[in-house]
């Protein structure tokens, strides 16, 4: 087994950076808030920035499962869907909660009749994020049994040598969708009772510092203590990227099959309904001599059908007379 350096910095680690910041961001509003209590849009933005940035630790651990999946499956797929293609389906999925949550955040910091509106939005909001959640842990579950009976059926321990069991990664991802899990249901019992001075929850800091932003942090040390990049390193530790060349020849490609599939549609749609087609076969033996003859004087004319005409458009009579010679 051959050892590779931990790897901590990696590319998709900035999206656990930004759900960071913007815990830092939300707290930093709350102490400008203390000392301008009066100033809406502190609070406004501080509770947008506080409910919205668990969604960026949630993707974060989305796109790592994608990476781990293409690390430690041979085949680079998990339940017959390729690493890519997962991780940027719960991107999508976590993309859909963070908007449903945004936009019943900032309808419930406008205040008045439609506050209690836009809480409703939001809770319906996290409740879809619980929910992918859910989905999501089902499939962790499952990678880490899938490593359990390759490790018993005798692979190595700790796969491509990385300076961390592979088991303390899948145990920070449970421990962190726990307590993604464990803040989500706060706020859903908070906003259950409603918006106002009366919900006893939201007359005492304590419960969204302990039952919030406690459980961030939390998650927040893990993931850095027990860092992805000190078991996904080596081959295979990222998702292939390639080089501007390699973009431009695809692009060109996908082009050029877009072109191929159009003129094919309009090959199809000028022959749907045609029994026959207008032009006359014009075989070897019609252009002997160096020009050709008129078919209607022989009496040969006939009109011919789409089989007759190969895919690009040529007469077959014509191909095969060439192709002989």
């Amino acid at each position: 087994m051959e050892d590779y350096p931990s790897n901590l910095v990696q590319g998709f680690c900035w999206v656990v950076a930004m759900g960071a910041l913007w815990e830092l961001a939300a707290f930093i509003f709350r102490v400008l808030l203390t000392r301008n209590q009066s100033t809406e849009s502190y609070s406004a933005l501080f509770s947008l920035l506080i409910l919205l940035a668990p969604l960026w630790i949630n993707a974060f651990l989305y796109m790592l499962l994608g990476r781990m999946i293409y690390f430690f499956e041979p085949e680079k797929k998990l339940a017959g869907i390729s690493a890519t293609k997962l991780a940027a389906l719960f991107v999508a999925l976590d993309i859909l909660a963070f908007i449903v949550q945004a936009a019943g955040g900032v309808t419930a910091s406008t205040g008045g009749s439609v506050a209690r509106i836009g809480m409703n939005i939001y809770m319906a909001g996290i409740g879809l994020q619980e929910l992918f959640i859910l989905c999501f842990s089902a499939l962790v579950i499952h990678l880490y049994y899938r490593m359990l009976r390759r490790e018993k059926d005798g692979a190595e321990k700790t796969p491509h040598g990385g300076s961390m069991p592979w088991r303390w990664l899948f145990y920070t991802i449970y421990a962190a969708l726990i307590l993604i899990s464990t803040r989500i249901i706060f706020r859903l019992v908070e906003f259950s009772q409603g918006i106002t001075d009366a919900n006893a929850i939201r007359r005492h800091e304590a419960y969204p510092y302990c039952l919030d932003a406690l459980p961030m942090f939390t998650a927040l040390v893990l993931l850095n203590v027990f860092h992805p990049g000190r078991v996904l390193c080596g081959p295979f530790s990222d998702f292939p990227r390639l080089s501007r060349a390699e973009k431009k020849r695809l692009r060109q490609e996908k082009r050029e099959m877009k072109d191929s599939r159009k003129a094919e549609s309009e090959r199809r749609a000028f022959w749907r309904g045609r029994d026959t087609h207008p032009l006359r076969v014009v075989s070897g033996e019609d252009v002997q001599g160096g020009s050709f003859e008129s078919l209607e004087e022989q009496g040969a004319t006939r009109e011919v059908s789409e089989e007759d005409f190969r895919g690009d458009g040529l007469p077959r009579s014509l191909y095969e007379s060439v192709s002989s010679r």
